[in-house]
């Protein structure tokens, strides 16, 4: 599973030890494909140079998980892993 961390580490300011942590995940059930429509949107703009995105990386640790279930998604399955198995 990837896992993606985007924060600021030019400006430190505010030391990373005192940053907030945020968790994003998408597409946890294979058949949510818009929810990879969504995580592609949000990379995008936290990885841009819009002024938000810049104050955002200073002040937070994100950390990204944009497909929670990978295998599910590669065999074609809607809701489960490539095992079979409800993740949830």
């Amino acid at each position: 599973m990837s896992l993606l961390t985007v924060t600021d580490l030019m400006d430190l300011s505010i030391p990373l030890d005192d940053r907030y942590v945020i968790l994003v995940t998408a597409r946890l059930h294979p058949g949510e494909s818009n929810g990879s429509w969504m995580m592609d949107g949000f990379i995008t703009y936290i990885t841009s140079q819009q002024s938000s995105a810049i104050n955002l990386r200073k002040k937070v640790i994100f950390k990204i998980i944009p497909m929670l279930n990978p295998d599910g998604v590669v065999a074609g399955n809607f809701r489960c892993s490539m095992s079979g198995k409800d993740l949830n």
